[in-house]
């Protein structure tokens, strides 16, 4: 069997399986990226030699548009894509390989502290919002800031998801299942104020400016990428003094160490975030806890 056949199988079988579509679509892209390494071969021709040299692309690949490398995080995204395709494959039988022949890219552990209240408002004043991208990241930092969406599901936002005059977000996350996340007024006024200032009718709330405009199914190519939207809060960051890293992350963390201290119940924080278990808020707990010790 061809590794396009197998990919293709196995893209179907995340439909029957209810995936996301957000998650299908990002799977979709990562393995096309395998696809075009090996060139199409038979999936009897795969072994650990390939992953090898798969692995050592994906660490040393350019795009050629930007200039800019993969981050080690963004490696283990394709990564885990790949670990998926080799399990479908030898459930069906196809291959001997299995996911532990493709080992993910160490990560280094952060050492940036969490961000505090002045330093997020620091970031949020930093945007020109004179300029059509200054209002578009300007509205970004604010959803980010106010719904501690994941940098995906930001991405992958709709206009449709919106409700400006409830104030409220429908989030949909890699699960497929929808919250609603109810936003501050003053995220409600720059959203209206950046998509108001749009002249497209493109479905994705957050574009990019550069390059040329594409309407194919509704402005999709528009959208712009969590990679996108990562360097957006890395330049204001950056443009404000602070120092080490500081990501999309840095103000979902915010949010729920936020939530925890006016009291949120484990339940209530799991359910804004997006949690499954509220077993996962344990870490903002903990880090609040952590604040307070050393003040």
């Amino acid at each position: 069997m061809k590794l396009s056949v197998l990919i293709d199988q196995y893209l179907k079988s995340l439909i029957s399986r209810n995936v996301s579509p957000l998650t299908y679509r990002d799977y979709s892209h990562y393995l096309a990226k395998f696809l075009e390494f090996c060139s199409d071969i038979n999936v009897s021709r795969l072994n650990e030699q390939t992953i090898l040299k798969y692995k050592h692309f994906l660490a040393s690949y350019v795009d050629e548009g930007t200039g800019l490398s993969l981050k080690r995080v963004t490696q283990n995204y394709f990564l885990i894509a790949l670990r998926s395709l080799i399990e479908y494959a030898r459930e069906a039988q196809l291959t001997v390989l299995t996911k532990s022949i493709v080992p993910l890219a160490k990560l280094s552990p952060e050492s940036q502290p969490p961000l505090d209240k002045k330093q997020i408002e620091n970031v949020l004043n930093t945007p020109d919002v004179h300029t059509k991208q200054g209002l578009r990241d300007r509205a970004i930092l604010e959803t980010l800031f106010s719904s501690g969406l994941l940098v995906s599901e930001l991405s992958y936002l709709n206009r449709d998801q919106i409700d400006l005059v409830g104030k409220q977000i429908k989030a949909e996350g890699r699960t497929g299942k929808t919250r609603t996340i109810f936003i501050f007024d003053r995220c409600a006024y720059w959203l209206e104020k950046y998509l108001a200032s749009r002249e497209d009718t493109f479905r994705p709330v957050f574009i990019r400016y550069q390059g040329m405009a594409d309407e194919f199914e509704f402005g999709e190519r528009m959208r712009l990428t969590p990679r996108s939207i990562e360097r957006v809060v890395e330049k204001y960051a950056k443009a404000t003094g602070i120092r080490g890293k500081v990501t999309p992350q840095s103000f979902r963390h915010f949010l729920g160490i936020t939530l925890v201290a006016q009291g949120v119940s484990p339940q209530g924080v799991a359910e804004i975030m997006g949690y499954e278990s509220s077993f996962s808020t344990r870490q903002y707990g903990k880090t609040l806890e952590s604040a307070k010790e050393k003040s």
